[in-house]
């Protein structure tokens, strides 16, 4: 089986969430997908498990304090998966997107103890050339957690560039993956490594 953590999944980030999973499960791979959502429910969509997570956000706080604040609400949605739905060692491997996934996918493999690829579609930098504090905060998670995570996916030349330069992940841990299917084959890599 196989973990997707994401915080989109509508827009770009959430086309890729949906056309990963899918190249994935027509390989034969089970896959979930946790995501945010207004209820708790599971749904079914092509051979890939969508469960929701019921969180509730706040009006007035940035995408920081937001995904923070959902922690507790994908934690309890891990633990009602895994006690009531799955065995957790089904788990070979955690897919989280951008550093809003990827956040949330170092709880999953804390909990879960099993190997974290993160997704990146693009870094901050490439998303503004501002310098705020919030700006500078996502910054920092994204370099956090792209270090936490055992293989860091660029969607984009320019993605894995940045990834390289900016955040200074080793290049052997790091690959770059213009589509789906480019992606697969890297969790297939990465399933079939001893």
């Amino acid at each position: 089986m196989i973990l997707a953590v994401t915080w989109h999944i509508d827009g770009v980030i959430g086309s890729l969430v949906r056309e990963d999973s899918r190249e994935l499960a027509n390989r034969g791979y089970d896959v979930v997908v946790l995501h945010p959502w207004h209820d708790d429910a599971s749904v079914r969509e092509g051979g890939v498990t969508y469960r929701h997570v019921a969180i509730t956000i706040k009006s007035n706080v940035n995408i920081v304090t937001s995904v923070i604040s959902a922690l507790g609400d994908f934690a309890r949605a891990m633990s009602e998966l895994f006690h009531e739905r799955y065995d957790p060692s089904r788990v070979r491997l955690i897919i989280s997107y951008e550093w809003t996934g990827s956040l949330l996918g170092s709880l999953a493999k804390k909990f879960l103890e099993r190997p974290l690829m993160t997704s990146v579609h693009s870094v901050e930098s490439m998303r503004t050339s501002e310098k705020s504090l919030l700006s500078l905060s996502i910054r920092g998670l994204e370099m956090r957690f792209l270090h936490y995570s055992d293989l860091v996916v660029a969607r984009s030349e320019e993605a894995y560039a940045r990834v390289l330069a900016e955040y200074r992940v080793p290049s052997d841990r790091a690959k770059v993956a213009l589509s789906p299917k480019d992606m697969a084959s890297i969790v297939m890599e990465v399933l079939e490594s001893p």
